[in-house]
């Protein structure tokens, strides 16, 4: 019984940082999209648009994306692929990066 408990409390801490992650992804993609900088706040993803100068679109979301999932667990991951195929409608994002973080996510689960 101790054991579930504590499984879950696991989980818990997956689903806070998956959607701490998938909140701050979309706040940098609104504001990569209408030009405004975001400033960071701790462990927050800020945003310049300063930074993607001379980028292509694609490049600067596919960026974004990658922070999101950068420092998340396997399970966290999981979570957050998932969201982010149900909040977001663009294809970069969607058809693109996910399917190679689903390929990054079973590395990280085989080597852990």
């Amino acid at each position: 019984m101790g054991s579930e408990k504590l499984k879950g409390s696991f989980d818990s801490n997956d689903m806070k940082s998956a959607s701490s992650s998938l909140i701050s992804l979309m706040a940098a993609v609104y504001c990569h999209e209408n030009n405004i900088t975001l400033y960071a706040r701790g462990n927050d993803l800020g945003y310049s648009p300063d930074f993607f100068k001379g980028e292509s679109e694609d490049w600067a979301r596919k960026y974004l994306v990658g922070i999101a999932f950068e420092a998340l667990t396997v399970k966290a991951s999981e979570y957050l692929c998932r969201w982010v195929k149900e909040v977001f409608d663009c294809a970069v994002i969607v058809g693109w990066v996910l399917p190679r973080f689903y390929g990054h996510i079973h590395k990280k689960a085989y080597y852990a």
